[in-house]
């Protein structure tokens, strides 16, 4: 529950820093509330995205937009996997 807090450049240079922090095998967990890939829905997480983008810089993205994210910091082997409601999470692994 951080890269809601920011906007897309800042998660990619969170995402980053932490592939850098972490040893070979090392892995990351993303945990948030996610819309569809194509940010139709679902209602609760566009509604949560409005109060979003007044209070902080942030928004909700995707599970597409975070696996590209941590993609690009050189994350191997992402998955999004659903935990409970609109909740998932995204993981990846540092080869």
């Amino acid at each position: 529950m951080i890269f809601h807090d920011w906007p897309a450049e800042k998660c990619r240079f969170l995402a980053k820093k932490s592939f850098d922090a972490l040893d070979p095998g090392g892995r990351i967990i993303v945990h948030e509330m996610l819309f569809n890939n194509d940010r139709s829905g679902p209602f609760p997480v566009a509604a949560f995205n409005i109060a979003m983008l007044l209070w902080c810089e942030g928004e909700q993205y995707s599970g597409r937009e975070i696996s590209s994210m941590l993609r690009e910091a050189g994350f191997k082997k992402i998955e999004v996997k659903p935990t409970f409601g609109y909740w998932s999470i995204v993981t990846g692994v540092k080869p």
